[in-house]
């Protein structure tokens, strides 16, 4: 028994997953002290502001990222130039995220007109577009990071912006509103972004400096491949990013924060479970032969995580929203069910987009992302006008429908292809 541990421990798939894991659960375990201690201290009102705030931030940072992530997982290792091609990706996304964050804030008032307060003054103008921006940046190491494979540093990263936005929170108290948990966010956010990029980084590239790389060219080869895993991340993400702001614009404010906390936490048991599908994508790109073995192994991982969370989070849920206050436990304990028992399919889809990107089936990539997130969020956002446990289900049903048809399919395997280096 003994031997058999040391060994699982000793496996690179075992451990990444586990680095994973653990970020992710130490992250949405202090985000959720964050949520608890902001609802003592804001009103339920002011809540939605501020979730609605953080969500569109999410959203903003995903669509910065254009798919440089996957580029840097698949070449850095081979690349002639590591620091370049890092301050080359690294510029590129911080320019998208201020850009589409500046057009976010000039049309709040048609697209979502409960953010408005956000471009009431420069000073909360300029806290998002801080957020934005330090949060596609940071996005952005954590996949250098896992390029790389030292996650110990995200896993660092990750504390202590999670720790510093706790403490921000509390000192941050006498701003009131929504601005209590805007300060916190960006400078927890700042803070994390600069420890990685001057402290960390350096050790996982050696003679990394934050320079100007000479060019922003990207070839033409990586970009083709970024293109599509771009728009399969953007559906991939989608629904923790559009449906809490579908929630805000259909059950207003108060419904809208009860929303954004119960799906936050029933989707965060999906992504700790998920970084088993992560963990898959790295290793399948660094040993493709060994897919098949990866794949199998990781999907009894995925299952085995994701059905003891979720069975543990359903039996302590009225427990654990009651934490929020009486509102969110009496109207978000159904959503939080349908949420969490559709992570199982979830899981397993992920573990296929993994399968698939490792061997370039970008096509299929992209329809089995439109066929779950992007239905489950039409379907999921057209039931939300009946409320948001009708919309629970209704996402429940089509991650179960589209999980069930995608073993259907015959099982990707490993192509040979010729690695090229860039720089």
């Amino acid at each position: 028994m003994t031997t058999w541990i040391k060994q699982r421990l000793h496996d690179r798939l075992v451990q990444q997953t586990m680095l994973l894991f653990t970020m992710r659960v130490l992250g949405t375990g202090l985000g959720f002290l964050f949520w608890v201690l902001a609802a003592r201290f804001i009103s339920s009102a002011q809540m939605g502001i501020a979730s609605g705030a953080v969500a569109g931030t999410a959203l903003l940072a995903s669509l910065a990222q254009l798919g440089l992530g996957y580029v840097l997982v698949r070449h850095l290792s081979r690349s002639a130039n590591p620091g370049a091609l890092v301050n080359r990706a690294l510029i590129i996304v911080g320019s998208v995220a201020l850009l589409a964050a500046t057009v976010f804030l000039l049309g709040a008032s048609r697209w979502s007109p409960e953010l408005r307060p956000l471009r009431t003054t420069l000073l909360t103008s300029a806290l998002f577009l801080l957020l934005v921006g330090s949060t596609a940046l940071s996005q952005l190491l954590h996949w250098v990071f896992l390029a790389c494979r030292q996650l110990n540093y995200s896993l660092a990263k990750q504390i202590c912006q999670s720790l510093l936005a706790l403490l921000l929170l509390w000192l941050c108290r006498p701003l009131g509103g929504y601005l209590t948990v805007l300060v916190a966010y960006v400078g927890a956010t700042l803070a994390a972004l600069l420890l990685a990029w001057i402290a960390f980084l350096p050790r996982v590239i050696p003679r990394y400096a934050p320079r100007w790389p000479g060019t922003l060219r990207i070839q033409r080869a990586a970009l083709f491949e970024a293109l599509p895993n771009y728009c399969a991340d953007q559906l991939q993400r989608a629904p923790d990013t559009i449906l809490p702001l579908i929630a805000l614009h259909t059950l207003g404010p108060n419904g809208g924060a009860t929303f954004f906390i119960v799906w936050s936490l029933g989707s965060s048991m999906s992504s700790w479970a998920c970084a088993v599908a992560e963990s898959l994508l790295t290793e399948g790109m660094h040993t493709p032969a060994l897919v098949p073995h990866y794949a199998r192994r990781a999907t009894r991982l995925g299952l085995l995580l994701m059905t003891g969370m979720g069975l543990a989070l359903m039996l302590a849920s009225r427990s654990v929203l009651s934490l929020y206050g009486v509102t969110y436990a009496g109207t978000g304990r159904w959503l939080l069910l349908a949420v969490t028992v559709s992570g199982v399919p979830w899981v397993l889809n992920s573990l296929q987009v993994s399968r698939l990107r490792i061997v370039r089936r970008h096509r299929a990539v992209m329809g089995l992302m439109l066929s779950s997130n992007g239905l489950g969020i039409v379907v999921a956002g057209a039931l939300m006008a009946y409320g948001m446990v009708w919309a629970g289900l209704g996402w429940l049903a089509v991650q179960t429908s589209i999980c069930a048809l995608t073993y259907l399919w015959p099982q990707p395997t490993p192509a040979m292809a010729v690695e090229h280096s860039i720089g």
